[in-house]
């Protein structure tokens, strides 16, 4: 019998014949059988909600308390206002006047008084002063009192103050009058008035001999420049000249022409020499070699006729 409660009650003491007949319905339901209360989520979330709304609230109006603040700058924040510490002295020294008049006062008033025969001693000694109410600041004022007349004046106060007075609207200086003075055609009549600077003239017997004269040496450093340019261009490869080429002199271009204007005429002499029907076979290819030959002559005539010509290396 116990193995058998063991067996089909072991879990919660429900058995699986009541697991199927009552099925859990979620996780949550599943807990609750156990016995673990379910964590409330919904409410946690509502929570976490509202506490982040009033850090959000505090933040803003700390936001607004920090902007309402008068700016001030980083290095004078820690400074208490001079305007303050003025007043705050001013009230201060008041107080002390105050107390010194009532002390003298005190001191004044007639020995006959019944507070001073009270105070008195039988053997004329100095007035003893009993604890009593107000005493206290009264020998505060006192000993203030003491104190301030002791001190000595600060540098600042027997020098004086660093401001000079206000002048009053009577002693303040008075303008000078306006000048009707227009300046611009007083500078235009002086602008035509004014004549040109004269050329200082140097006196002839001081002038040496070669005066207005380029010097020798001046000569013959250009002439040396412009011959040094001259053989640079002469030396200078022509950019339009092709690879494995040179140009070629000018004096040898004009021979080869003359000599190709000379060939021309001989050859052409000889072609008019021929008859005007030739039938032979020798007579018709020396016909076709003088025709082939001014071909040639006009083709290297039109090649040496141009201002460059470039030749083989």
């Amino acid at each position: 019998m116990a193995s058998y409660q063991h067996r089909h009650h072991g879990t919660g003491g429900k058995s699986s014949i009541g697991d199927i007949l009552a099925p859990a319905h979620g996780i949550r339901e599943q807990q609750m059988r156990r016995g673990v209360q379910p964590r409330d989520h919904a409410r946690e979330n509502r929570m976490a909600i509202r506490e982040q709304q009033l850090r959000n609230r505090e933040r803003k109006h700390e936001e607004v308390a920090q902007a309402q603040q008068p700016f001030k700058m980083q290095q004078f924040r820690n400074i208490q206002s001079k305007l303050k510490s003025d007043t705050e002295d001013r009230v201060e020294k008041s107080k002390l006047r105050l107390d010194t008049a009532r002390m003298k006062e005190n001191m004044t008033r007639p020995s006959n008084s019944p507070e001073a025969k009270r105070n008195s001693p039988v053997d004329g000694s100095k007035p003893r002063q009993f604890l009593k109410r107000g005493t206290l600041n009264q020998r505060q004022a006192e000993s203030r009192a003491a104190n301030y007349a002791r001190a000595e004046p600060s540098p600042r106060k027997a020098m004086g103050s660093g401001k000079a007075a206000v002048p009053s609207r009577t002693t303040v200086a008075r303008l000078a009058p306006r000048q009707s003075k227009n300046f611009v055609s007083e500078n235009r009549s002086e602008a035509t008035q004014m004549k040109a600077a004269r050329k200082q003239e140097v006196d002839p017997s001081q002038r040496h001999e070669n005066f207005g004269n380029v010097p020798a040496y001046l000569q013959d450093r250009k002439a040396q420049w412009a011959e040094d340019e001259a053989r640079r261009k002469a030396e200078a490869r022509d950019p339009d000249c092709p690879a494995g080429m040179t140009l070629m002199a000018d004096e040898e271009r004009l021979d080869t022409l003359r000599i190709l204007n000379d060939s021309e005429k001989e050859t052409q002499a000889l072609l008019f020499k021929m008859p005007m029907r030739v039938t032979t076979p020798s007579m018709v290819k020396k016909k076709n070699d003088l025709e082939a030959k001014l071909k040639e002559i006009e083709a290297a005539k039109k090649i040496f006729s141009r201002p460059k010509v470039y030749v083989a290396e």
